[in-house]
């Protein structure tokens, strides 16, 4: 052990476990290293946690896009004039939201 300070490295296992170790020394009062004290802990399962955290955030963020665009699109089709329009199919809803990027809406809604 280097130094009189901690050192921490992870060690990967071949079944997959990651055990994170920090060595920390143990001084005498004459400043001699007497012991090493060693802590593992296995944080395999919270780098799984972690993961899981993180993909439900990017899946949140997606969402919250998705609501985003449906309202843009809502609002299109009201300016429009064309606001009675109820669209829950995702295949009627890209159908729709690819219109509404190509077409003005204010130049193609029906006028009745």
């Amino acid at each position: 052990m280097e130094g009189k300070g901690p050192a921490t490295t992870l060690v990967n296992f071949p079944g997959g476990e990651i055990i994170l170790c920090t060595a920390n020394p143990h001084l005498g009062p004459d400043g001699k290293l007497l012991n090493i004290i060693l802590n593992l802990r296995n944080i395999t399962q919270l780098n799984h946690f972690k993961y899981q955290l993180e993909r439900g955030r990017k899946h949140a963020k997606f969402a919250d896009l998705e609501r985003f665009r449906a309202g843009h699109i809502q609002s299109r089709l009201k300016a429009a004039g064309v606001d009675d329009v109820v669209i829950e199919s995702p295949i009627m809803n890209k159908i729709v939201s690819t219109i509404v990027q190509i077409a003005d809406c204010n130049i193609c809604a029906p006028r009745w």
